[in-house]
């Protein structure tokens, strides 16, 4: 089988980028089916505010004239952030289970990452860290949930056999709901004391974020969480205009009393943010919202069963007194009022121990998990 890796460049080569996909995961009933316009915004410096500090170079890889593979290269030198300069990126991979494929494909984003200076590239990234990361190594059996990605159990194997190695992992757990018990029932008693202490503080006030305050409230929520997660090793401090945009992409179906904000004498200290699992809904969409994918899509998120409990940040002083117990109370109220019965929290990486070791005594058990490979280039 001769084998043709051929770079991305018109509109028309980007919208054949982006659906090929389609053809790999036909019959794979746990792969949703991304929104064909996302995707091509995604990939579009015009409207993609990462591609700010970014560029990048897309292939395909094309074996008797049927798409087999895809891979972007991504140079990421934000000149305001704290990121190693030797290691590049790559992004949005898909391949068929033919380790040749692969191996064009790698090569020819490292020879590409190699003209940009780097050493070292290390991904998937789709682009950036706020949208997909890493490829499911864990959880093939079930159906990802948003802002999380599905892939065949083979990819590791392509990875391995080309010389990547695990540079981090992530991992998503859930909670199935019992029948027959309240939310004052289920709600574990340690946390419950911890946050009725901190409810009687008279200076703590928690409040839904405001929509009609949207940007100003991504911008409060955009510098909780570089401060939340700065201490972290690797952590690159988000940009607004990235933040904002990825809020955007959730903002039509966010529940306010599922984002809640924690304010402390009148200023913002923590929030915490649960989305519907529209990935439900999306997969009916079949990547578009036309008509008859907006019927299908707007007739299942009515009725969906799942949410993400997707955020929760808190200001590094304001850590360990009782804000976060107050939060995820208040938010786990509002998902057992809605009548959810699988709650997911995702991705936290292996690194963030305190988040974890949370989560794990909440009695929340891992059912996905997303690794992140590198190599020398």
């Amino acid at each position: 089988m001769k084998i043709q890796v051929e770079s991305v460049e018109t509109r028309e080569e980007y919208l054949q980028f982006v659906k090929m996909p389609w053809r790999l995961y036909q019959g794979d009933s746990f792969w949703v089916p991304p929104l064909i316009q996302d995707v091509i915004d995604r990939l579009d410096p015009a409207k993609n505010p990462f591609w700010k500090t970014a560029e990048r170079q897309c292939w395909m890889a094309y074996a008797d004239k049927q798409a087999v593979g895809r891979i972007c290269a991504i140079a990421y030198k934000p000149e305001d952030k704290p990121i190693d300069p030797l290691i590049g990126r790559f992004g949005f991979f898909e391949c068929i289970n033919d380790p040749a494929v692969a191996s064009l494909l790698f090569s020819t984003a490292a020879d590409w990452l190699g003209t940009k200076g780097f050493k070292m590239m290390s991904g998937p990234f789709n682009p950036s860290p706020t949208d997909e990361i890493g490829i499911m190594v864990e959880g093939f059996d079930v159906r990802p949930v948003v802002l999380t990605g599905h892939n065949p159990p083979y990819y590791a194997d392509l990875f391995t056999a080309n010389g990547f190695t695990k540079a981090n992992e992530s991992v998503a757990r859930r909670y199935i709901r019992p029948d027959g018990i309240t939310f004052a029932q289920a709600f574990p008693e340690k946390l419950e004391r911890v946050a009725e202490i901190a409810a009687k503080r008279k200076d703590i006030v928690l409040r839904q974020l405001k929509r009609g305050d949207w940007e100003n409230e991504i911008k409060i929520a955009t510098e909780i969480t570089n401060k939340a997660l700065g201490p972290l090793p690797g952590f690159i401090p988000l940009r607004f205009e990235e933040f904002l945009q990825f809020a955007n992409s959730f903002k039509l179906f966010l529940h306010p009393p599922m984002a809640v904000i924690a304010e402390v004498a009148g200023q913002p200290v923590g929030y915490a943010v649960a989305l519907p699992d529209v990935y439900e809904a999306l997969q009916k969409a079949n990547g578009k919202l036309d008509l008859i994918g907006s019927i299908r899509f707007f007739f299942v998120l009515q009725r969906l069963q799942r949410v993400s409990f997707k955020i929760l940040m808190i200001l590094p002083e304001y850590q360990g007194r009782g804000i976060e117990a107050l939060l995820i109370r208040e938010v786990a109220r509002s998902i057992w009022e809605r009548g959810y019965r699988e709650v997911d929290m995702s991705l936290a990486g292996e690194e963030n121990i305190k988040s974890n070791r949370f989560t794990e005594n909440l009695g929340f058990k891992i059912y996905l998990r997303y690794r992140v490979y590198e190599k020398s280039i």
